[in-house]
């Protein structure tokens, strides 16, 4: 017997993390956040190499959510991009930025529904304008780790095969017959295998 199928309960899903600080690239191209935590696995959804690709195994519609600890380190301000790549292509108008100010810690947090194919893969993409722009993580006393990065991928549609075509059911019983014929310029005539029935004597 193969693996139960997606749908319902058995959607595709992953939760990965990162544990280390990372630094924002100032490239306008950006550079992709990496994980090194798999959370949950084993539902068709899988770190790849490099661990900023996160595969996509089955095709379907996936919520792609996802949180970054920011934090700036030099400097006054910073902006900060943040967008998807898929299949190493940037995704339109997916692109989204925000203020940061020095030593302030900031959350970016939101997410993307996309149309993936089996095997397509995508990125988090991040760039600033300030070198000193990082992905931070932490291990406060008596308190679970903060992570760098969260990145949590459910399926949240799947169109499986249409079913089989139930049996037809019996034909119903043939219904009285009824017709009006026009014989040459005489008013219609009828006849009926039902009750026979006026046909209004148009000539």
């Amino acid at each position: 017997m193969g693996p139960t199928g997606a749908g319902g309960a058995q959607g595709y899903r992953g939760v990965f993390s990162d544990s280390t600080t990372q630094s924002l690239t100032t490239s306008a191209t950006g550079a992709a956040v990496t994980f090194n935590t798999d959370e949950l696995v084993g539902y068709g959804i899988s770190r790849g190499t490099p661990t900023s690709r996160i595969v996509i195994a089955n095709t379907g519609t996936y919520n792609v959510q996802f949180s970054f600890q920011l934090t700036l380190t030099t400097g006054s301000s910073t902006n900060i991009n943040i967008w998807l790549r898929i299949n190493g292509l940037d995704v339109a108008r997916s692109n989204t930025f925000e203020v940061l100010k020095n030593n302030e810690y900031s959350v970016a947090a939101w997410n993307f529904v996309y149309d993936f194919s089996g095997n397509d893969y995508f990125e988090l993409i991040t760039s600033a304008n300030n070198s000193g722009a990082q992905l931070v993580s932490a291990t406060p006393a008596n308190q679970p780790a903060v992570p760098s990065a969260i990145l949590t991928v459910t399926q949240v549609s799947y169109n499986g095969p249409t079913g089989a075509t139930g049996t037809q059911g019996p034909t119903g019983p043939t219904g009285p017959v009824t017709a009006c014929v026009f014989d040459g310029g005489t008013p219609f005539t009828s006849y009926a295998t039902g009750p026979a029935f006026d046909c209004g004597g148009v000539t």
